[in-house]
């Protein structure tokens, strides 16, 4: 019988109060969800990312019970989430520290209370669930590991084919919930990884460590996927997210590949700036390949962040 051990839950907001989903703000529809839960022994830190809009006023008025962390200057994702774990460590002493998103909404108020149980049974590090669009379909159903890690059933019809518990090869940062004995022993989030591919480092370096990293699709939360970053109403932080992510893989690449692999996976950052293979609307498939948008643009951005990229590993490790 679950015994409710404390869950700390990070959310994570970069103005988050600016950006609609059906007339509501993404924000407020996420922690909405996250308060209907079933669990009994939980608190909520919102890990702002030094928003600009109205984020923390609202949520200080309306959901006074959540307490914020307010970075002083924009330190992207992996240190946002690390002030905020480092302070929940300090101050709560949880056992489980659960990481969302503010693009995420959960639709099943046993949520929390199925990722735990099946962390405690399992004797897991790491568990998460499945995240779909708003259409129904899938837009995440585990993390797979390849030349570029990749979300499993990306764009399939959810009839429930991946609804199952299994060990996976990472889990999705922004839907995580994470033993404490885990950071313990490896650590905190990489913060050379500034937008993207910091979970799948840490799955990496989990798995390395002897934990164990599930899936249990019988957990299921809707993603508005891109709402806190690709649509976002600003030109410049669209270009400036697409170019962190591919720095990210590229440090990621080096970090984590031997020779060859290296320069498979450069390979595949350029035809990836250039070509769409799956989408929200569409699985993987050759014959779902399309061409992007601002090639030129596209494949100058890629060619900067490869030599980014390498320039922070070569610090790092070099």
């Amino acid at each position: 019988m679950l015994d409710y051990p404390l869950v700390v839950i990070i959310l994570s907001n970069y103005n988050g109060y600016s950006i609609y989903y059906k007339s509501q703000p993404i924000l407020a529809l996420c922690i909405d969800s996250l308060k209907s839960t079933s669990y009994k022994n939980y608190r909520i830190i919102l890990a702002d990312d030094c928003s600009t809009d109205q984020s923390i006023e609202y949520v200080s008025v309306n959901y006074p019970y959540i307490e914020i962390i307010k970075n002083k200057i924009n330190s992207k994702i992996a240190k946002n989430r690390n002030n905020a774990i480092r302070y929940a460590l300090k101050n709560y002493n949880p056992t489980y520290l659960f990481l969302i998103d503010n693009d995420i909404i959960m639709t099943d108020k046993d949520w929390l209370t199925k990722l735990v149980e099946t962390a405690e049974l399992e004797k897991a590090g790491v568990v998460n669930g499945k995240l779909v669009y708003p259409d129904g379909r899938i837009q995440y159903a585990g993390g797979i590991f390849a030349i570029i890690p990749r979300n499993r059933g990306r764009g399939e019809i959810d009839n429930g084919q991946y609804n199952k518990i299994e060990l996976l090869g990472w889990a999705c940062g922004g839907f995580s919930l994470i033993h404490r004995e885990v950071i313990e022993k490896i650590g905190l989030l990489d913060e050379n990884f500034l937008i993207g591919y910091e979970d799948i480092d840490y799955g990496i370096r989990a798995k390395n460590a002897g934990f164990k990293i599930l899936y249990n699709g019988n957990v299921s939360a809707m993603h508005i996927e891109g709402c806190s970053s690709t649509e976002y109403p600003d030109n410049k932080f669209k270009k400036d997210v697409f170019y962190m992510y591919q720095v990210g893989y590229v440090y990621f690449i080096f970090k984590h590949y031997n020779y060859i692999k290296r320069i498979l996976a450069l390979i595949v950052v350029i035809g990836a700036a250039l070509l769409s293979v799956e989408g929200k609307d569409r699985p993987r498939r050759l014959v779902n390949i399309r061409l992007k948008d601002k090639i030129l643009w596209r494949l100058g951005i890629s060619l900067m962040a490869i030599l980014e990229g390498y320039r922070i590993f070569k610090k790092c490790y070099i």
